[in-house]
């Protein structure tokens, strides 16, 4: 088999890495297999760029790709993203705090969904508790994803362009309608950060398919899940670890909590991601190869870096270990 895995982040630690090196975990597997993998630098950057670029797409239409994952139709019609976020007042001005490190839960998103589709007139729903998506008239507008906004100035990044006026006023409306919501109203009881508004982003039609050479796909993104179905290919949800992942075909799995730590400046569950990425991937990896039942391995971090090993790879002992600092 073929495995391809999205480790966003791979490279990009909380903290300077020099400043870990004496609590990193032995990851010889992982550092021996980028050292002895042929390096290529991608002109891309960024999750949704990586994702486009699977399928040769230059843009990602996040969401029609999360209704088609949500067993909609999405048919000729523009969709839209709209995750939910909390927007922090500090001395700057507003930072983003997505849904995903709100803990959003289903009964939270479902009550919040129903109840803004029903004041908005707009049909929107939730595909998971941290992405929701809508249905609605096409608009003029430069959008930005929500990993390229956390820890920065949201006023910057608001929606811009002919009709970027209307869609921030438009969010105003959604951040009065929250304000008071019982669901925040009890989150505000339990110390938890207010869902007090939502993000738009990833608009557009489903438009034509791409090129894809993925047969499973496993991940908890909808937009990846989608991008997979849309092109044929099989999906499911994202696997603990190597030895859940079929073992024939061209397998594409999407790992994020390398990456969910560095958003969260959280040192221990980067430094315990990391380990986990030894475990369950790398020195299984690494033994496949080995013994022949992996044929191609391919490890992309949405950073423009694309290593891919081939099992004779495996004899390049003079490469020695990678350091695991980004290039």
């Amino acid at each position: 088999m073929k495995l391809t895995l999205l480790i966003p982040g791979l490279l990009a630690p909380p903290a300077p890495l020099a400043e870990l090196a004496a609590a990193l975990p032995p990851t010889p597997a992982l550092r021996r297999m980028l050292a002895q993998a042929d390096h290529d630098t991608l002109p891309i950057n960024g999750i949704c760029a990586t994702i486009a670029s699977l399928a040769e797409l230059e843009t990602l239409p996040a969401g029609a790709l999360t209704a088609l994952a949500a067993e909609e139709i999405p048919g000729d019609r523009w969709w839209l993203r709209v995750d939910p976020v909390h927007l922090a007042a500090d001395a700057d001005g507003l930072r983003l705090v997505h849904g995903e490190v709100l803990e959003v839960t289903d009964d939270e998103a479902a009550s919040l969904t129903v109840f803004l589709a029903t004041e908005l007139e707009l049909p929107l729903r939730r595909a998971t508790p941290t992405h929701w998506y809508l249905e609605r008239e096409p608009f003029a507008a430069d959008t930005h994803r929500p990993e390229a906004v956390l820890g920065r100035r949201i006023e910057p990044l608001l929606p811009s362009g002919p009709d970027g006026d209307a869609l921030r006023r438009w969010l105003n409306e959604v951040q009065m309608l929250l304000h008071a919501h019982p669901v925040n109203l009890r989150r505000a009881d339990r110390g938890q950060h207010a869902i007090n508004s939502i993000w738009p982003w990833g608009g557009g039609k489903l438009g034509a398919p791409g090129r894809w050479s993925y047969s499973m796909t496993l991940a908890d993104d909808p937009a990846l899940v989608g991008l997979a179905l849309r092109h044929g290919g099989e999906a499911g949800a994202g696997p603990r670890g190597l030895a859940q992942v079929p073992t024939t075909g061209h397998n594409l799995v999407r790992l994020d909590e390398v990456y969910e730590a560095t958003r969260l400046g959280d040192v221990e569950r980067w430094l315990s991601a990391l380990a986990g990425l030894e475990r369950d991937w790398f020195a299984p990896a690494r033994a496949m190869l080995a013994d022949g039942a992996l044929e191609e391995f391919v490890v992309l971090d949405c950073a423009g870096n694309r290593f891919t090993l081939r099992p004779l790879m495996r004899w390049r002992f003079w490469r020695g270990e990678h350091g695991l600092e980004a290039d």
